[in-house]
């Protein structure tokens, strides 16, 4: 899972894997992902699996839980700081990771993510500011000017970014997203510069804590054939952690799984 983007292996392996069970029950599977597995499979749907024939005949349906379809802004959060969720797991390793660096923000959906003021004394002794916005295309240049990148992670990132600046593409098959919107989580950045004094203040909006929402519900309102459960609850239990705990989380994949007509 470290580095599953660049990896053949590890989609053969599941192809095989699915062709074994089909052949073996006679019935079509049915792949079940939670947060970085979301990106995982949409890779496998729409890249690796060239024939939509193949995935006719084995798929049934995908589920996104808490799905890093879209990416989260987070993730770029942790790489700059060189650290996974806990900065007590600090380490330089993180910033080598493929299948982090594609879970940078998408492109097409997250145009503002930047907003950058800069605020400039007049000659009256007022200050005026200038606003600019910037897309989630700039993040890793920020990140590159502000020191937090090296050699190695400049270079998968080069590899990766086509992936980022794709519109994300529908497997044509029927798609279950499980997610909260109740939770704030971060979402982009505010640069204030004054004179030689720069301020970072972190921008947030709805999520479960980690996973931004705006993502998943562009794909649910892009794809054909979705369906989506938003708990949008500030309940800790069902942040992104803890959201596939519960029962009702279970149940609802249950369902999903149960009627679907293949």
């Amino acid at each position: 899972w470290i580095h599953y983007f660049f990896i053949d292996d590890v989609f053969q392996s599941l192809k095989t894997k699915i062709e074994e069970q089909v052949n073996e029950t006679h019935l079509k599977v049915v792949l079940v992902s939670y947060s970085m597995g979301g990106n995982f499979v949409r890779y496998f749907l729409t890249h690796y699996i060239k024939d939509k024939n193949w995935i006719k005949q084995n798929i049934a349906g995908a589920q996104f839980g808490a799905g890093g379809v879209a990416g989260a802004f987070l993730t770029a959060t942790f790489l700059s700081r060189s650290y996974l969720f806990n900065p007590a797991w600090k380490s330089d390793f993180f910033k080598h990771m493929s299948s982090l660096i594609v879970l940078f923000p998408n492109f097409n959906i997250n145009k503002s993510i930047i907003e950058k003021v800069i605020i400039s004394e007049n000659s009256d002794g007022t200050t005026s500011e200038k606003k600019t916005y910037f897309g989630a295309s700039d993040i890793f240049n920020e990140m590159k000017m502000n020191g937090d990148t090296d050699e190695t992670m400049e270079l998968i990132y080069e590899k990766c970014k086509w992936f980022l600046e794709e519109d994300i593409e529908d497997p044509q098959i029927p798609t279950n997203f499980l997610y909260n919107s109740g939770m704030q989580v971060e979402t982009g950045v505010k640069v204030t510069i004054n004179g030689s004094n720069t301020q970072y203040e972190l921008i947030k909006g709805p999520g479960d804590g980690q996973m931004p929402a705006n993502g998943i519900e562009y794909v649910i309102q892009h794809w054909h054939d979705v369906q989506f459960h938003d708990f949008k609850t500030a309940n800790k239990k069902y942040d992104h952690g803890h959201m596939s705990n519960h029962k009702n989380f279970q149940e609802l994949t249950r369902n999903f799984i149960d009627n679907l007509q293949d």
